[in-house]
């Protein structure tokens, strides 16, 4: 890319970021309007809140729970070891 194009990638991309941040103010306000409006709906209101949450506190961590039937690290690895000789067809 030629640094002619870059120059007006960067400055369309900073026009762009400038024109959005010119709509936060807006987009805030009407946000609130439909919290409270009772024309819309429950569901729809705690997908407005969940949005808002996650932009003004950050997304929660997602936690994965394991549940395995060994019952140390060792034998999970020793169980691991198997399954690999198996689809190698016994070679390790």
């Amino acid at each position: 890319m030629s640094e002619n194009n870059k120059e007006t990638l960067e400055y369309i991309r900073r026009e762009s970021l400038d024109q959005f941040m010119k709509m936060v103010p807006d987009a805030v306000k009407r946000l609130g309007q439909l919290l409270s409006d009772p024309d819309v709906l429950p569901g729809v209101q705690a997908e407005l809140i969940d949005m808002i949450l996650n932009r003004a506190l950050g997304k929660p961590e997602e936690t994965v729970n394991l549940i395995s039937r060994e019952s140390s690290m060792e034998e999970a690895f020793a169980r691991v070891d198997q399954m690999l000789a198996r689809i190698r067809g016994g070679k390790t």
